[in-house]
Formats: structure tokens, sequence, C-alpha cells
């Protein structure tokens, strides 16, 4: 790191504002993006894509990155594989903006994509926004009020200071219309680079007319709801993984 630029790291840190994390102008970053999506216990499908970040431009507290898809496969544990099983052309540009937060505030696609390549592509990017605040401190919490695809949600944030970096770790949990529960676990170097995710999203889904919340927590800890109506309660566990693979 440039000395100018680390005078800066070190003046907001004592000031304690917020950090964005860094993708270093130059460089190409390779990550793998993996996620296991388990709905009922049986649909077991774990989806792979490589992926590359790349500096585009940067104008105040904005960064602009393009996103370029490598490859995309699925398996699940019966044997089931597939390259691309769609055939989609997954080489289009993709653009997306993070503030200085570290919160994506837009994405730009190409008008020829499909609607579930665009999809697939958010879900990525999605992975790796969060609020990364600096403290002195060797530990401490903060909240954040985001937008995504259920409305805004109030996140609760933790945070740590490693030898070699930072961890954060973003909770949510809300029961309005579906009940979710939301831990992203991110792990920062010490030049505020993401180098791995850990993420788990609970989602179940239930008819708000017939069904019944008996017991508040289940002995796992996890609030279990009884349906007497047409539709079941559905519950959807969706585990994902993204690592830092290397930058050139």
């Amino acid at each position: 790191m440039a000395a100018g630029s680390l005078l800066l790291c070190l003046l907001w840190i004592a000031l304690k504002v917020t950090q964005g994390y860094f993708f270093e102008p130059g460089y190409t970053h390779h990550y793998t993006y993996s996620s296991t999506t388990d709905t009922l216990g049986m649909h077991n499908i774990t989806t792979v894509i490589r992926f590359q970040i790349r500096d585009v431009n940067h104008t105040g507290s904005h960064s602009l990155y393009e996103l370029k898809v490598d490859s995309f496969t699925q398996h699940s544990q019966r044997g089931y594989y597939a390259d691309n099983p769609m055939k989609w052309n997954l080489s289009r540009h993709f653009l997306f903006e993070l503030g200085e937060t570290g919160l994506v505030h837009f994405v730009h696609y190409h008008p020829e994509d499909k609607e579930e390549v665009i999809t697939l592509k958010k879900a990525v990017v999605g992975t790796i926004s969060a609020h990364f605040q600096v403290s002195g401190k060797d530990r401490w919490t903060y909240t954040s009020n985001e937008l995504d695809h259920g409305g805004h949600l109030l996140h609760t944030y933790e945070g740590q200071k490693m030898s070699d970096g930072h961890v954060l770790t973003r909770y949510h949990y809300s029961d309005a219309n579906v009940i979710r529960t939301h831990r992203k676990v991110l792990h920062y170097n010490t030049n505020g680079m993401i180098h791995r995710i850990h993420l788990v999203d609970n989602i179940t889904t239930y008819n708000t007319k017939d069904s019944t919340v008996h017991n508040g927590l289940h002995d796992n800890g996890a609030i279990k709801i009884y349906s007497s109506g047409e539709f079941p309660t559905i519950q959807t566990i969706g585990e994902t993984h993204v690592t830092f693979q290397q930058k050139k």
C-alpha cells in the first residue's frame, strides 16, 4: 500500500468513520462462489460460480467495478451435474457500484441478458455487500438499515480486529411476512479486501391465515410453524461460501 493510502487509512481509523473494502486498481481479483440450497430436506443443489472483479472507476465516495463470470456449474448429492445447464451467455458486462461503506448501491446489466442470468449475478455481488464500519476497539457492534429484495431491513453488525485484518459478522432476523434468519461472516485482510465469506440464510414461508406458532422457540432454537391450511410450511436453507483465489 502506498504511503498516502496508509496515512489515509490510519486517519479513518482514528476518526472511527466508515471504510469500504478494497479491490486493488490494476488487478483482477478471482473468487469462487459455492452455494448449497436445501428445500424441505429434499432438493439439495450446489451451485458453483467462478468469477472475477476488477476496478473500473472511482468518483468521490463511490467506486465502480465489473463482475465477470468465468463458469457456472450445478450438482447434487444424487450425482446430478451440469455445466451451465441452460447454456446461458455469461460473458456480457455487469457493473456494480460500491459506496464508501462497502454496500452495493446499484447494478448495471446488459439489456440482452436473461432475467435468470441477471439474478445470478446480483446474487454474487449481493454476497459481498456489507456495511464495513471500522473502530479503534478490538471488538465493536453497530446497526445498519439496508435495502434488499425484502425492503428496508435492520441488520446488526459485530466487528473484530484480527492480526491479519478484520472479521465482520452481519445478523438479521424478521418475521413480518416470512421468517428469515440471516448470518454473514466476512473476512477482510489488512488492506480491506475480502478474502472469504460464509453466509447462511434460513427462510420459512407459511400460510398466515391458518398458521399458528406454538411454543415460540423449538429445541434447536428455530421458530417452528404448524400449518393447518392448504399450503404447508416450507423451509429453505441456503449456505454460501465465497473464497478469494488470486489477483493478477
